[in-house]
């Protein structure tokens, strides 16, 4: 029933499975590229989170990343970059036509 609702609240439950965990780094990177495709404000609130987290672990051995392999920053650059290749790639041929 909640799902539901919120649906036709903005449809949210279409473009994430948990509304309420916009900025967990648990959440698949699929979901993050719709966060900073389609929810800039959210998109900047998480990178300033992520700064101040980063500042808080200044001089510790371990470097803080908010996905264990990126921080909020990387994921930016690596869906920029994405962006940019697909706007660049240009397809060689339709293999559709030979298909039918």
């Amino acid at each position: 029933l909640l799902q539901r609702t919120w649906v036709h609240m903005g449809g949210l439950y279409e473009k994430f499975r948990r509304v309420s965990c916009w900025c967990c780094p648990l959440q698949p990177i699929s979901e993050l590229r719709v966060l900073y495709h389609e929810f800039p404000a959210l998109w900047e609130k998480l990178k300033e989170m992520d700064n101040r987290s980063i500042e808080q672990f200044k001089g510790t051995t371990i470097p803080p990343k908010f996905k264990e392999t990126y921080s909020v920053q990387e994921l930016e650059n690596k869906f920029k970059q994405e962006d940019y290749l697909k706007k660049i790639s240009i397809p060689l041929f339709d293999v559709t036509k030979y298909l039918e």
